[in-house]
């Protein structure tokens, strides 16, 4: 786990359903135009499955799912992932998403701080990549104020909900002195 004091990020677990089934419903109406997983009617075994599919992605080298938590509570607050992982080439995609409630109080800045210091210190990557969808501003604001440069769009690079959509690359490069990731507990 790694935690600023306040925000923590920690691998998903198995016992994370009841959580993520809530704050995934509770941001539906929010996350639904970009994650189509995020929906009113989201059940706990689709959760669960996706909890599955992440412990499997992790043991397979090929992503880093977590779930972020307030780091006194514990309380579910939303999640993050480093996919499309190469630790041959040194690089990842960050992606993450907050709960409602959870909104405009500084949470994804610091969770994603973390990720990146979980990428660059933990894995040892080079580059770590954020892809947004072309009307995503939120989460372009969110790349530009960690320093993300901007390398253009790319046309149809993402599927939203059965369309091929255009997206922009940002990406953040290994600092000369890699932010230490330190362990913490919630």
């Amino acid at each position: 786990m790694l935690s600023d004091g306040r925000v923590a990020i920690r691998p998903y677990g198995a016992d994370d359903v009841a959580a993520l089934l809530d704050a995934a419903r509770e941001s539906a109406g929010q996350l639904g135009a970009w994650y189509p997983w995020a929906h009113e009617n989201l059940t706990a075994e689709e959760v669960a499955g996706f909890l599955t599919t992440r412990a499997e992605c992790w043991a397979a080298g090929t992503e880093r799912g977590f779930a972020i938590v307030e780091a006194t509570s514990g309380r579910l607050l939303g999640g993050l992932w480093l996919n499309h992982l190469d630790l041959a080439a040194k690089r990842a995609n960050l992606g993450l998403w907050v709960r409602t409630s959870a909104l405009r109080t500084g949470v994804a800045t610091a969770a994603a701080r973390l990720g990146l210091a979980f990428a660059f210190g933990q894995l040892d990557l080079a580059q770590v990549e954020f892809v947004v969808a072309i009307g995503n501003d939120v989460v372009r604001r969110l790349a530009e104020s960690l320093g993300a440069k901007p390398l253009g769009i790319v046309p149809r690079k993402l599927e939203l909900r059965g369309a091929r959509v255009d997206a922009r690359l940002y990406v953040i490069d290994r600092p000369l002195s890699a932010p230490a990731a330190t362990p913490g507990t919630p």
